[in-house]
């Protein structure tokens, strides 16, 4: 995002979707769709926004993960 190369944050952003998804995450999903949509109409800032936002909400996951027992997956 720093350097703006659309096809590298686009492709992360996708992947990274794809992986929140995987382990239930919905509200990051959700956040890295808004990024790959702000990346793919060239909105930098909002992407890089959405980014530091992302980067909040991954070190409160971690947190969450660190003090939790094991996650069971939404029925």
């Amino acid at each position: 995002l720093q350097q703006e190369d659309a096809a590298d944050a686009g492709r992360c952003a996708h992947m990274l979707c794809g992986r929140c998804s995987f382990i239930y995450e919905r509200d990051l999903e959700q956040m890295q769709r808004k990024i790959e949509a702000a990346v793919g109409n060239g909105q930098w800032d909002e992407a890089r926004r959405l980014g530091e936002a992302f980067a909040t909400q991954l070190a409160d996951l971690r947190v969450r993960l660190a003090s939790s027992g094991p996650a069971v997956p939404p029925a």
